[in-house]
């Protein structure tokens, strides 16, 4: 049985249980956020067996027939809001607690990703340092609250530098509309007029890398696959494509060198991960410069726009529980061989 850790309305989520479905693939979609009222649960010792047991709706499902694990996105416990604040933060606290033990009684299983690599995973400072010992080139960059360090760092820079978070950032506007932190280039005069705000929190500097192509490199398991963007002709996503201006973008599935290949799985063994999403630029002198990972990253849109098979990919590798499956094509041809 697959274990799908998602969110209600998750649009991954969905269209991964649609297709487990038509397979008739067993699997359980559980959203965490209905625990403790929404989903009993319980752990039973009883001499040498430990029998980790959830009931939704209306199904008991005994956790050890679970052979892989898909930690999607994850939502919260909710305690009943009828308790007072102290003693809903101590439910929060034992539902937590309960929770990481039921992963930790899964550990043994395939996880994409593993519980804590996944979470190292997240740390932009980590993410830069493993990047550059397997020989990924990564840009100059300063995480700092110090207007001073910033100020400093951006003539390092000649003047061309950007800004952008350690984390996703949206919230409601005035409007209804969400507003989110993007890749901004930035100006000497912006970090002086906002050094009070640069003193609230760390920021990410970086020197500004040019561009011929952005890529977004899918990895499911031991299979890569790459989308280049190319949204120079773009006003809105110029500096940061995740504005998506589609008419005035275009993508194309692009063949990387087998050196940056070999260095991408090197950064993926390090980090313990068998699933992401890694954002290189290609650079109009030929270089490849690493940006990012994301372990949660969005990966629908890259087979809409492109064709790329990456849900019948990332179902393959749940349904075998290994990074090393054999993809549907190969499934195909194995069979047609065989008759």
């Amino acid at each position: 049985m697959i274990l799908i850790l998602a969110r209600p309305r998750d649009p991954h989520g969905d269209r991964m249980a649609e297709f487990l479905d038509r397979k008739n693939v067993e699997y359980l979609r559980l959203d965490t956020g209905g625990i403790p009222q929404g989903i009993p649960h319980s752990i039973r010792y009883s001499g040498q067996t430990c029998s980790p047991l959830l009931r939704v709706e209306g199904r008991t499902v005994d956790l050890n027939e679970v052979r892989a694990v898909w930690n999607h996105r994850q939502a919260p416990a909710n305690p009943s809001e009828q308790m007072n604040p102290a003693d809903r933060e101590f439910a929060f606290g034992e539902c937590a607690h309960f929770v990481h033990g039921l992963w930790l009684l899964l550990k043994d299983r395939f996880w994409v990703n593993p519980l804590q690599a996944g979470q190292a995973a997240e740390n932009k400072a980590y993410q830069l340092k493993v990047a550059e010992s397997v020989g990924l080139a990564v840009p100059r960059t300063l995480m700092t609250n110090e207007p001073e360090e910033a100020v400093a760092f951006f003539d390092e820079c000649h003047g061309r530098m950007i800004y952008k978070a350690f984390n996703q950032y949206n919230r409601p506007g005035p409007d209804g509309r969400y507003l989110g932190i993007y890749t901004n280039v930035v100006t000497k005069d912006d970090l002086w007029s906002r050094r009070e705000q640069i003193r609230l929190a760390p920021c990410i500097f970086q020197e500004y890398v040019p561009k011929k192509l952005e890529l977004r490199i899918t990895a499911i398991g031991c299979q890569l696959f790459t989308v280049a963007i190319d949204a120079q002709g773009s006003s809105r996503g110029k500096e940061d494509w995740r504005h998506f201006d589609h008419d005035n973008t275009n993508y194309q599935v692009f063949e990387m060198p087998e050196t940056i290949k070999a260095a991408i799985h090197g950064l993926l063994d390090r980090l313990g991960l068998v699933f992401g999403g890694i954002d290189v630029v290609l650079t109009p002198d030929g270089r490849f410069v690493f940006l990012e990972v994301n372990q949660v990253c969005q990966w629908h849109w890259v087979e809409m726009l492109t064709g790329l098979p990456l849900l019948a990919n990332f179902a393959e590798m749940l349904i075998q529980a290994t990074p090393s499956y054999q993809p549907p094509q190969a499934l195909l041809e194995s069979a047609v061989t065989a008759g």
